[in-house]
């Protein structure tokens, strides 16, 4: 009587677990894999706790500074006001920071946790996509790769950053794209304006795709003989208003338009000043250079133009070289 009972338990236990959807089961393993590389992080728990090192986190001193009440502050070792990194993602850190701790071991530890769930969420979009395009087997294989692809695993516990959020925001907008190539609902075109201004404020490289996306949808809507103009217009409206308070704080704060942030001469001059051992000069940065973050501190947007003239020139001066090593970095 009772190993039938026991059987019977079991069974609806395998029935229970066979309801779960497949989908649920891939976010569910890619996270626990994520989570059981963040205690092998040495840096989370060594260098982001200690004093010597933690000023290299830009993104935690942006949060530390919200905390202090100094508004986006700068990503480096100073009190000014910064446009260098754009809002979401400090938000986000200054939230852990706020419940844990300023980097603590269980802030840090809170934030990467949250990373890999963004990270292993990933994988409900890549399903849909897969079985979307090619069906559901090759649905299967995606999302499955997607949870034990190494890259994934990897920086998703080692890397604070927001490049995960990226990823999951970048993949629903290039879902929803495709219900917007068929259907022109002002909902579904205003959505996607409001996902892609929250992408925006999470990396302004986005921007660069969004034009495409919707272009590209309005022109298969024009094609099948559907209304484009209004739907388009509601998109680009959304995503205007998404980013238009973080636009009107730094006009307000340096007295200047930054399209979303103004690090572009750093940027330049760091890959673009003779150094040809890596793509960039990590040695030369703010963050590892004394006499570069003395500059710095003397004006963020007057350093930000002298790095880019300095970049410019070197260019001009070595076109042979930059050329060269615009090759190398695609390749």
């Amino acid at each position: 009587m009772e190993t039938r009972e026991n059987n019977s338990l079991s069974a609806s236990i395998r029935d229970r677990l066979r309801a779960v959807p497949v989908i649920a089961w891939m976010v569910l393993m890619a996270l626990l894999l994520r989570l059981a590389v963040i205690p092998f992080n040495s840096y989370l728990f060594e260098d982001l706790m200690d004093a010597q090192h933690i000023h290299a986190w830009e993104q935690g001193n942006v949060a530390r500074a919200l905390l202090a009440g100094h508004g986006f502050g700068s990503p480096f070792v100073s009190t000014q006001p910064s446009a260098i990194m754009p809002p979401v993602y400090p938000l986000i850190v200054a939230f852990f920071f706020r419940l844990f701790g300023i980097h603590t071991a269980q802030s840090i530890f809170a934030i990467h946790a949250f990373d890999c769930l963004i990270n292993a969420l990933a994988c409900i979009p890549v399903f849909l996509l897969a079985r979307r395009g090619f069906g559901p087997r090759t649905a299967l294989w995606a999302g499955w790769a997607w949870a034990f692809f190494p890259n994934g695993i990897y920086f998703s516990a080692a890397w604070a950053w927001s490049t995960h959020l990226l990823l999951l925001c970048l993949l629903w907008l290039l879902y929803f794209v495709q219900d917007m190539e068929r259907s022109p609902r002002l909902g579904l075109w205003a959505g996607f304006g409001l996902l892609a201004g929250f992408t925006a404020l999470t990396e302004p490289s986005i921007l660069i795709v969004i034009p495409f996306l919707l272009l590209l949808a309005e022109w298969r809507l024009a094609r099948a003989g559907k209304r484009w103009l209004l739907p388009g217009l509601a998109a680009s409206l959304t995503l205007a208003a998404a980013i238009s308070p973080w636009l009107i704080r730094e006009a307000l704060v340096f007295h200047r338009f930054i399209p979303m942030r103004d690090s572009m001469g750093l940027e330049m001059w760091m890959g673009n000043n003779g150094n040809s051992l890596h793509w960039t000069s990590d040695a030369h940065h703010p963050l590892h250079d004394a006499s570069e973050l003395a500059e710095y501190n003397a004006g963020e947007l007057a350093y930000m133009d002298h790095k880019a003239r300095q970049a410019s020139a070197y260019i001009h001066a070595h076109p042979a070289w930059y050329a060269w090593m615009c090759a190398r970095r695609a390749v």
